[in-house]
């Protein structure tokens, strides 16, 4: 029997009891070897509800086991050692782990501890994405269990492989299995088994929908926890059930369950079970509009949450109250909740979609593995992004049917036999340059450019393209993907028209709004009206320093500035109840062509003739001031569809005007904002930001630019910087061509900015161990060396290639390459100290820059520390990857004075370190 099978017969106190008894017996193999198993047991019962106390017992068993070469507990310690790092979501770690008790269970012969360990290794994979790799070792596992007829082991094989097939949304493999599991727990008798396998096929009606279906599922399972009194197993059936009902919307049945499973949790001292009953009691309380209840639920469930470690738990947490400050309108809380929720996904991202896109790629370039490479070929040939391989002169080593789809062709044959630079629009492509003129940089990142189709149509492109060389440098071929984006260019064009007809339309709304201002009093004489809009027309028209107007009225006439006729003239009559009593005239005073057709614009002459149909129903001021608000509230819907803020800015007064949605993008309400002029807005916006915005305002002033276009920064109400694309365009010129009124918009640009800031992160760094490349690794060199040159101190150099590092590729595969390089990064990083840098400059080849060092014998003892750190060994799937460090050290300024050099020589030295034999470090 497994030490861990008899923990469910003690309690916790029992064990501890237990335990002080050993320990005051006298020390001999026997109590050590009891000591070891009743920690091992305590770890075991702890080790979800207090993962740091089964830490502390786990490592403590394992020093007795090993004290007396108790290999069954060793074996036993290092699994929950794995477990326990599997709960933080250390899953390099977690590996380690396992792969130890593996290989203590083969070294011993031990058939079901090494079936164990398969089937833990198997969850890893499956938890980091690699379900192929998973479903191989569960199957694995399970031909061990029948071979030794372990059958409430294949039982539980059964169940690991029907999850796998669950998550692939296989649904039906997924049923077989769990059935198949059910009926073997049957055979034997295995009630806790059975609860399992009910609560497993439980979950597959729940994900198809059948809600009826999965809750009788989970009320079999949760009778028969109740019945052999497994109470942890009781609290989940109760919190599944409550989840079904409140996804079925019956809140008031899935708080009661709820409720119960926290009275169960508590009673048995199960803080992650707390942890998870108070987070979905507190949500419901939300969903029920109990505010106050809600409240105290989740923090306590976070609080939780961080004590025990759990950073999913954490997670969910965060993200409820996120929803429930969300639902109050608590906007600076639900932001900062949303923050850290973002923040925690993030960190456990690693182990998911991208980690399985990367090992997709390696095992596509692995011919040996051809099962896996089918796998990724399918992905590659159904994605609809295109995918190209080709040599430095176009020529196509490979593409998938999707590029031929881009680019207009009816199969993949014709595509292959063509040149890739023949659709390229712009022969000199700027990403083949860079690569053909660098030897830093080999890749090329969201480039986007135009390409002709094989109809001659012109496409948007969007590229990320990599250079590819062999050992001596020289170039093997370029590969790529290619996104068609010339639908988002397109909603780009249609984008800046339509804020370009927006501004239009401002003027011309301005122009009829302003003419409602002179006519809202009663007692305002005609003549006054007239006068007023005749100044209104010019600066409603294109080119308001070229235009002038005339109001003929009965027998009177009213000009405006600068007033002159030409033969350019668009004219409107006056009716009042449909007769002619006069005439609006417009003329355009520059000179045109004779052939020329007319200036006029189509909204122009629009505009003219409404104006003078205001005019003559003056007298009938409500229909004007209706037609007015239509107008605006037009404007409005073509505004709230931008999703913009605008504004409008009296540049003589500073009266300025916002609309709600510019308040909403910094935090607040415009209420609260109120009174608000021009110095509002300043206030809010970055200081530095703020010089160049008026900078580009003062051009745009002096008519240098036809509009004002900036990015700035404007503080949140939580106090964080948010990024807004400030545009506009002045709308009335005084006589002495000063601005006198400005309109525009703001829209929120926050997630483009730091879209671009993780570009330049990805461009400085590693993807793998997250190292500085080496671009950055050189800027920070010469800062380094600038330093120590103005403060007369040493730097150290250290240029480091990893011994035998292709054998390990070769040998076990680029996952356990990748697993090793992570493993070493670390290391070089806890040998030194913060202020210097480790970088990742090749495939096994990383630099060390070391500064305000005192002698040479620091920088010796430093190396050494890296050579023997390095050479521990790294388990990886039962196996010990093992490597070395050959180090070649120069040292400034007694080697060199400039980066070049110093890199040069510790490249020669590291050479001399691998021709006597690896594994160690000399000076250059």
């Amino acid at each position: 029997m497994s030490i861990l099978s008899t923990v469910a017969c003690k309690t916790i106190d029992e064990l501890k009891e237990t335990l002080d008894d050993l320990r005051s017996q006298p020390e001999g193999q026997t109590t050590i070897t009891e000591i070891s198993k009743t920690l091992c047991e305590l770890a075991y019962a702890v080790h979800r509800s207090d993962p740091t106390e089964a830490e502390v017992y786990t490592s403590e068993a394992l020093v007795f086991a090993e004290k007396v070469k108790y290999t069954k507990g060793i074996a036993e310690c290092h699994t929950l050692q794995g477990t326990l790092a599997w709960l933080k979501s250390d899953y390099i770690r977690a590996v380690e782990c396992y792969s130890r008790a593996l290989k203590v269970c083969e070294e011993t012969g031990n058939m079901k501890g090494c079936a164990g360990c398969y089937s833990n290794l198997a969850n890893i994979r499956r938890n980091q994405g690699n379900y192929e790799r998973a479903l191989e070792l569960h199957f694995k596992s399970l031909r061990i269990k029948e071979e030794i007829n372990d059958r409430v082991g294949m039982a539980k094989s059964y169940n690991n492989i029907g999850i796998i097939y669950d998550e692939w949304k296989e649904h039906g493999s997924a049923l077989e299995f769990y059935n198949k599991a059910l009926q073997m727990f049957e055979e034997l008798g295995d009630n806790q088994g059975i609860a399992i396998s009910y609560n497993n096929i439980g979950i597959i009606f729940e994900a198809q929908g059948d809600y009826q279906r999965a809750t009788e599922e989970y009320r079999k399972s949760l009778e028969i926890k109740e019945g052999i009194g497994d109470r942890k197993g009781t609290g989940n059936s109760y919190i599944n059930i409550g989840t079904l009902c409140e996804t079925q919307g019956d809140y008031d049945g899935a708080l009661e369950y709820f409720v119960k499973a926290l009275d169960i949790f508590e009673e048995i001292g199960d803080r992650s079970g707390i942890a998870d009953s108070k987070n979905h009691i507190g949500r419901i309380y939300s969903r029920l509009e109990q505010f106050d209840e809600a409240l105290v639920y989740l923090q306590e469930g976070l609080e939780l949450s961080r004590e025990i470690g759990s950073k999913d738990r954490e997670t969910d947490s965060c993200r409820f109250l996120f929803e429930f400050y969300k639902a109050q309108d608590a906007f600076e809380d639900a932001l900062y909740y949303h923050m850290k929720y973002t923040e925690l996904r993030e960190e456990i991202f690693n182990d998911s979609t991208a980690e399985k896109i990367v090992q997709m790629q390696v095992r596509y370039e692995t011919d040996s593995i051809e099962k896996e490479a089918e796998i990724y070929r399918s992905v590659f040939e159904n994605t609809m992004v295109g995918f190209y391989r080709i040599t430095p002169e176009g020529r196509i080593l490979m593409a998938n049917t999707a590029l031929a789809g881009i680019l207009g062709f009816s199969s993949y044959d014709e595509l292959l036999n063509s040149n890739l630079h023949d659709w390229r629009r712009d022969t000199t492509h700027p990403s083949l340059v860079f690569f053909h003129n660098t030897d830093e940089e080999n890749q090329i990142l969201r480039f986007e450019s135009e390409w002709l189709r094989q109809d001659k149509a012109v496409i948007h492109i969007r590229e990320n393209c990599r250079v590819v060389r062999d050992e001596s440098g020289n170039i093997l071929y370029y590969e790529g993907t290619v996104e068609d984006i010339t639908n988002l260019k397109q909603a780009d064009i249609d984008r800046e028209k339509l804020l370009h007809d927006i501004e239009e339309r401002v003027k011309k709304l301005d122009c009829l709004y302003s003419l409602s201002r002179l006519a809202e009093k009663q007692e305002t004489e005609l003549r006054t009206i007239f006068q007023g809009l005749v100044e209104l027309i010019p600066p409603a028209w294109q080119n308001p320093g070229d235009t002038c107007a005339r109001i003929i009225f009965e027998d009177l006439e009213y000009e405006s500035a600068r007033f002159r006729e030409t033969r350019w003239k668009q004219e409107a009559p006056i009716l009042i109840d449909g007769e002619k009593r006069g005439l609006i005239q417009v003329f355009y005073l520059k000179e045109f062509p004779i052939s020329f057709e007319g200036p006029f614009q189509r909204e122009e002459r629009h505009l003219i003739n409404e104006l003078a149909d205001r005019i003559g129903n003056i007298i009938h001021r409500k229909q004007a001031v209706e037609l007015l608000a239509g107008e605006r509230r037009r404007l409005s819907y073509i505004l709230e569809g931008t999703n913009v803020g605008t504004w409008e800015w009296n540049v003589q007064t500073g009266v300025t005007s916002f609309n709600e949605r510019w308040a909403e993008i910094i935090g607040y309400t415009l209420e609260e904002l109120s009174p608000v002029s021009i110095e509002t807005w300043m206030e809010y916006c970055h200081p530095d930001d703020l010089k160049i915005s008026d900078r580009i305002m003062k051009r745009h002033f002096a008519r240098e630019l036809d509009y004002y276009e900036c990015e700035v920064r404007m503080r949140h109400k939580i106090g964080a910087w948010v990024w807004i694309l400030n545009r506009g365009k002045v709308i009335s010129w005084a006589d002495d061509k000063t601005p006198l009124l400005m309109a525009g918009t703001h829209e929120d640009i926050t997630s483009r900015k730091l879209s671009e800031s993780r570009v330049q992160h990805l461009a400085t760094h590693d993807a793998l161990t997250e190292l500085p490349t080496m671009r950055l690794a050189m800027d920070r060199m010469s800062m380094t060396l600038e330093v120590a040159r103005r403060n007369g101190t040493m730097v150290a150099v250290m240029f480091i290639d990893l011994d035998d590092f292709k054998l390990i590729n070769d040998r076990y595969g680029h996952l356990a390459g990748d697993i090793l390089l992570k493993v070493v990064a670390e290391r070089f990083l806890s040998s030194v100290r913060k202020v210097d840098t480790v970088a990742r400059i090749g495939g096994d080849e990383f630099l060390l820059i070391l500064s305000g060092l005192r002698s040479q014998s620091d920088v010796a003892q430093i190396a050494e520390n890296i050579v023997k750190t390095t050479a521990q060994p790294v388990p990886f799937d039962g196996e010990q990857l093992t490597t070395g460090a050959s180090i070649g050290i120069s040292i400034f300024p007694d080697n060199g004075e400039n980066a070049d050099i110093l890199i040069k020589l510790a490249d020669t030295a590291m050479y001399i370190v691998k021709d006597s034999g690896k594994n160690g470090y000399t000076f250059s």
